[in-house]
């Protein structure tokens, strides 16, 4: 199997027949049994979809579905379903012979212009963003997780189970109250081992995950599950499709509609000319050389630790306060680097996170085997305690060696003293989340805010998020100068009450 075939098989957009090795030749041996068991499982599976026969037949597939996507790790409260996004159209087309699929997104009120394109062949694989006129290629593995949701033609799993039929082993027969399955699992070109459940009943594949890790879940499940199967042409193929990350739904996509037997459009496989070429999509975030801006005396900010995301830390004298725990343990090691050696001697004392989206909690775990306390939301410490706890054998971090120590912002609470002076106030509920932090320091009249004040080099009209933490700005008294917020670039405070002032006056 080809280099780029590799990952499109681990994302079920295989490609290639394998050979099926017969039963066992040594069935005395407990893994030739394993393995001539699994095959079985797995031939019964190929034989359900309609046999290996039709399927290469089939010849390439196009689907088009509706596509939910949710924002897993954003919603109101730790314990919140995963908000979802406006339902999209997606339309995949998928050619298992070539291993070339293309993975085109439209707004429901069109389809003549794809907003958002993923192209996987064995010449090139890519992302291409319409909106933003940006393409970016995808290297393998660290991107895996990100198309993995792209898994919407279950044949190929099974195409790739033959074709490293050597590493299929039987695991066993899965049972619950509504169903049995069958779990094979076999090995990708890659290392990647994939998990497959056969619907016992129907010897239908049922659901395929990889275990992974993840900042906060630990160890964790990342798959995709089959349902609603229905005949198309000689095949038998799932109209209903989940991904899940750790059992919570990440995308839902019902297919609409489905054609075997048709062309892939050649004229998408290369990169639009005139497109910018932005940064190649890894899995992982990028590293700039962290620089450390003194904003005061004893007070620090790191701009753009990583994708524009900014960092904030001050010498209380005995030990150092941060604000927010970045995104990432990658980027947590850079970020406590740089303050040891701006602050040298000291240690972290604190770390303020703003609230529990994945995107300011990411580094928890590296602040607390810093020994940091974390300073945080009432509603967010169970959240912070299942971080600590969560089972960690994939990634190597460090693990706390005890549970964590927390301290809640209500109200009001205050850091340092004299011009180091932090103050932490509680601005919840916002329309973004029920408890938000924001970090004010009273002798740079300065404030450190997330997401819900972003300034993107222009004033534009204030958002629901903005307009609440004005009128909360306003109740408190706070006299803002000058804004860091966690995304974008740093803002007067005449920036951000004209965009306040633009929206109430829209309102009128």
């Amino acid at each position: 199997m080809s280099h780029n075939s590799s990952l499109i098989a681990a994302l079920t957009l295989a490609a290639g027949l394998g050979s099926t090795s017969a039963a066992a030749q040594q069935p005395g041996r407990y893994s030739f049994r394993l393995q001539s068991k699994g095959m079985e499982v797995l031939e019964a599976g190929v034989e359900a979809m309609g046999g290996r026969d039709a399927i290469g037949r089939a010849g390439a597939a196009r689907i088009r579905a509706r596509l939910t996507v949710h924002n897993l790790g954003q919603g109101l409260r730790p314990d919140a379903e995963a908000p979802p996004n406006p339902p999209l159209i997606m339309a995949l087309t998928y050619d298992h012979a070539s291993g070339t699929a293309v993975y085109d997104m439209y707004q429901p009120d069109t389809a003549t212009q794809a907003v958002a394109r993923i192209v996987l062949s064995p010449a090139d694989t890519f992302f291409y963003n319409r909106a933003a006129n940006r393409v970016q290629g995808v290297t393998e593995p660290d991107a895996i997780q990100i198309i993995l949701r792209a898994m919407h033609y279950p044949p190929a799993f099974l195409l790739d189970a033959e074709a490293h039929a050597a590493s299929v082993r039987w695991l066993g027969r899965s049972s619950t109250e509504e169903t049995s399955h069958d779990v094979i699992t076999y090995v990708d070109d890659i290392g990647q081992q994939i998990a497959l459940y056969f619907d016992a009943r129907n010897d239908l594949l049922a659901r395929a995950e990889v275990i992974e890790a993840h900042p906060q879940f630990g160890d964790h499940t990342v798959g995709v599950t089959f349902a609603d199967y229905r005949p198309v042409g000689s095949l038998r193929l799932p109209y209903k499709v989940r991904s899940l990350t750790a059992g919570v739904p990440y995308t839902e996509a019902e297919f609409l509609e489905v054609d075997l037997g048709v062309e892939v459009p050649r004229d998408l496989l290369t990169r639009p000319s005139g497109a910018d070429s932005g940064p190649p999509i890894t899995g992982n975030h990028p590293m700039p050389n962290l620089d450390a801006t003194e904003l005061g005396d004893g007070i620090y900010a790191i701009f753009n630790a990583t994708g524009g995301y900014n960092v904030m830390f001050v010498d209380l004298g005995e030990s150092v306060f941060v604000i927010e725990p970045v995104i990432s343990p990658e980027v947590t090691r850079a970020v406590v680097n740089e303050i040891r050696q701006t602050v040298p001697g000291k240690p972290i004392g604190y770390v303020a996170m703003t609230h529990h989206h994945f995107d300011h909690s990411g580094g928890l775990l590296g602040f607390m085997t810093e020994g940091a306390t974390i300073v945080a939301n009432r509603g967010d410490a169970d959240f912070i305690r299942e971080v600590a706890r969560a089972p960690r054998t994939l990634d190597g971090e460090s693990v706390p060696d005890s549970p964590p120590t927390i301290e809640i912002v209500s109200g009001k609470r205050t850091y340092g003293s004299g011009s180091r002076t932090v103050e932490l106030y509680q601005v919840g509920p916002s329309p973004h989340v029920d408890e938000l932090l924001i970090a004010y320091i009273p002798s740079l009249e300065l404030m450190y805010v997330a997401d819900v004040y972003n300034y993107q080099g222009q004033v534009a009209p204030a958002g629901e998020g903005t307009l609440a933490l004005a009128d909360k700005i306003e109740e408190l008294g706070l006299e803002v100068s000058r804004i860091i917020p966690t995304h974008g670039e740093a803002a007067t405070g005449e920036q951000f009450w004209d965009s306040v002032r633009l929206a109430r006056e829209a309102n009128r």
